[in-house]
This record gives structure tokens, C-alpha cells and sequence, in this order.
């Protein structure tokens, strides 16, 4: 299984790269949305799933998960976010 993750606290992000890659996924890591966009939207390396922080420099993870799907891409996302209310 092939993963795309965005993450930009670049420990966090460390952590989770290595325990996905120790249970046998392979996972592309970006810390910011405009390198994850140019991942995410290039059917060539066709993702499984992604995961997604919701708010990252440049450009946030919704507006990267609002792209995929607009271009047909429907693999799917789990979200995650420091954000701490229900609505968001």
C-alpha cells in the first residue's frame, strides 16, 4: 500500500513515516501543501491513501482533499488536525 503524507511538524511527521514504513507501507512524506498538491493531483503515483493535516503552510489539506477530488482522485483521506472543536 502506497501512502502520501502531509504533515508539518516535522517530527511528528518522522514518527509516523517510520512506523508505517516498519509495518510494511510505502509512504511519501511532505511537511508543506504545495508539495503534497503536486503529489497528490499526479495519477502517476497512484496513492491508496493519504494523510492529511489540515492546516499546513501554503496550501491547507482541505483545498489539497477539494483538488483530488476534482480532478477524480478517490482515494481515501484521513484528516488529521490540531484543531480542537467539533465544526472544525
Amino acid at each position: 500500500m502506497k501512502i502520501l503524507l502531509l504533515e508539518d511538524d516535522r517530527d511528528l511527521c518522522n514518527i509516523i513515516q517510520t512506523e508505517l514504513v516498519k509495518n510494511g507501507y510505502t509512504v511519501d512524506a511532505c511537511s508543506d501543501g504545495e508539495t503534497a498538491l503536486l503529489y497528490a493531483l499526479n495519477v502517476d503515483y497512484s496513492y491508496d491513501l493519504a494523510i492529511v493535516d489540515r492546516m499546513v503552510p501554503v496550501i491547507d489539506g482541505l483545498t489539497i482533499i477539494k483538488a483530488m477530488r476534482s480532478k477524480g482522485i478517490p482515494i481515501p483521506v484521513i484528516i488529521i488536525t490540531g484543531m480542537s472543536e467539533l465544526d472544525d
